[in-house]
């Protein structure tokens, strides 16, 4: 049980509305206003598919992410390449003790730089089968033209 959402602030329902945070009975949530009902989602359930993706991108794409980070510190070793290959590698690991402790200014900051160096938007969350259960942080068939991104083909 997560005592606080990872994604606050991050997040946006299908109109593009951001998606609020509570906490109820110790639990944080997500809380997605649809037309005056407020749905209440696990923050812990949504943050966890959320990293699922991210993990999924990243692997995707672990030699951009690799050259990016190399880049971003300034290094261009074997040593640094195994140290960053490594962290890739005990993404899982990382990622429990980011819900545990939560995510940091700096890390919403690093999201957004992934997205940047891997060029993958992450535009969609869903937390399971039904419609109710999808979250948009970017509508992913909007025009690019109109301020949402969209995804490639």
């Amino acid at each position: 049980m997560s005592k606080r959402a990872l994604f606050e602030g991050l997040l946006a329902d299908t109109d593009g509305k951001p998606v609020g945070v509570a906490v109820v009975g110790g639990e944080a949530q997500y809380v997605v206003d649809d037309g005056g009902f407020h749905f209440h989602v696990p923050a812990e359930k949504v943050d966890r598919e959320v990293l699922t993706l991210l993990r999924e991108q990243i692997m995707a794409n672990q030699d951009a992410v690799t050259k990016g980070a190399m880049q971003m510190l300034g290094k261009d070793d074997l040593f640094t390449k195994a140290m960053i290959d490594s962290s890739l590698k005990n993404m899982d690991e990382h990622f429990t003790k980011l819900i545990e402790s939560g995510l940091p200014a700096e890390a919403r900051a690093y999201l957004a730089r992934i997205e940047t160096l891997t060029g993958v938007p992450i535009a969609m969350v869903s937390t399971g089968p039904d419609r109710t259960e999808t979250i948009l942080r970017a509508h992913p068939f909007a025009d690019a033209t109109r301020g949402s991104r969209t995804l490639p083909h």
